[in-house]
């Protein structure tokens, strides 16, 4: 009886072993294998022929079966752990990854600051350097009032102005005060000078360049576009600029980019263009020195300075004006300008402009010994030969005069539609005149 016990237990245990072992099978095969080639050789030994033997046989089949689903437990949840390890690891260097490329990115944003930094520096050193003609505009002039009306309209918006004038009228000074009254006033203004910078040198200078772009390019550079990302441009004399940079400045206006040279990225940038020039750029345009659609680029909002012989109430006013200035520049005290001295200045007619008459009252400045201003005699040989420049001689009036007679008369000499008639002189002595004139209908 007890044998038979032992038997039903053993099988009951068997059928325990064997329902974990199919599980087990589906999960671990290797304990499977193991399991199919342990019982083919059990049944070649006989064991199962006695219940003891089969007893024991069943007894470590259930300890090496145990034992295995112990392993392969411990061994999957290992796995797990390990697997778990490894994607927190995973993550970690993920997270590692991004910090870095923040981190560099972060570092490569504070070199480019740190490089606009150093180049607006430098600029704006060069223009503290620079010596200004005005401390503010100084007019009377109601011509002029007006101009500065028109640049206080446009200040507040961020349409491109085109300011022209003779030499000497203050373009750069109004672009200036254009400047400082609009929202971009915190941001520099960045003036390029045309017609100083050497063709060879002025592309780099706009755009900025790469290292090798060129020898001698040993480093990047960023260009004074971008310099004024967020201010302002102004090109001074702007009909000198060549025209195949003419194009790219046209394509900057209408993109808002640039490209250094020797790269291919394109660059944003946020400026405000202010072009001055003295030059007539429409006739510049007819003769093909300038392009027309940049010219209408640039001729959004224009703005034309009169020379200062058109307003001669000014001048009173700016005599005094430099007067002061240079007195405290060169610790004089003078605090009489006579009125002879007035007069003669008010009858010059300022080629030279502005700037002309700063340069006089400082020469005055800097040879009066007292309190009481000397012009010296500089401004009478300019009247000389302004008086030179400005009256004809008698032959070039008699030519003038009677080409204007010809030209209203479509060159007929005589009749009664002639210039002769018009003229109130005989036709052959018109003949002769024109003839001792030089003046034929083909070259006037």
């Amino acid at each position: 009886m007890k044998k038979i016990l032992h038997i039903l237990l053993g099988f009951a245990v068997m059928i325990v072993i064997l329902s974990g072992m199919a599980r087990i099978y589906s999960e671990h095969r290797a304990a499977v294998a193991f399991s199919v080639t342990f019982i083919p050789a059990i049944e070649t030994a006989g064991w199962l022929g006695n219940s003891e033997s089969c007893i024991w046989l069943i007894i470590h089949v259930v300890i090496l079966s145990v034992a295995s689903s112990v392993f392969f437990m411990f061994h999957r949840r290992r796995v797990k752990m390990l697997s778990a390890q490894q994607k927190e690891l995973e993550r970690s260097v993920q997270e590692k990854n991004l910090m870095l490329d923040a981190l560099q990115h972060a570092m490569d944003e504070v070199e480019r600051l740190n490089a606009r930094l150093e180049a607006e520096n430098i600029y704006l050193q060069h223009e503290f350097e620079l010596d200004q003609n005005f401390d503010s505009i100084v007019t009377g002039s109601r011509v002029l009032k007006s101009v500065l009306k028109s640049a206080e309209q446009v200040a507040a918006t961020d349409a491109t102005v085109l300011i022209q004038g003779e030499t000497g009228t203050g373009k750069e000074l109004l672009a200036r005060a254009i400047h400082s009254l609009s929202c971009r006033c915190e941001r520099p203004l960045v003036k390029i000078d045309c017609g100083a910078l050497p063709p060879t040198l002025i592309e780099s200078e706009l755009f900025g360049h790469e290292k090798g772009a060129f020898t001698g390019a040993l480093t990047s550079r960023m260009g004074r576009f971008e310099v004024a990302d967020k201010g302002t441009v102004f090109f001074d004399e702007i009909g000198e600029l060549p025209l195949e940079l003419q194009v790219k400045l046209l394509r900057m206006i209408q993109d808002s980019e640039i490209e250094r040279v020797g790269s291919t990225t394109p660059i944003k940038v946020d400026v405000r263009i202010i072009a001055a020039t003295h030059r007539d750029l429409k006739a510049e345009v007819q003769r093909g020195n300038f392009r027309e659609d940049l010219y209408y680029r640039l001729n959004v909002f224009p703005i034309h300075i009169p020379p200062l012989r058109e307003r001669v109430d000014d001048i009173p006013l700016l005599v005094k004006h430099f007067v002061r200035k240079y007195s405290q520049r060169f610790g004089k005290n003078i605090e009489l300008i006579p009125q002879h001295v007035l007069n003669q200045l008010q009858q010059y007619t300022w080629p030279g402009n502005v700037r002309e008459l700063e340069n006089i009252i400082e020469r005055a400045v800097i040879i009066s010994p007292g309190k009481k201003l000397l012009i010296g005699d500089w401004l009478t040989r300019e009247l000389s030969s302004d008086e030179r420049r400005v009256f004809p001689t008698l032959a070039q009036s008699e030519r003038s005069h009677i080409l204007k007679a010809l030209e209203q008369t479509n060159w007929r000499v005589s009749g009664e539609k002639g210039a002769a008639r018009l003229l109130d002189i005989n036709p052959q002595t018109l003949v002769s005149r024109m003839k001792k004139l030089k003046i034929q209908r083909n070259n006037k």
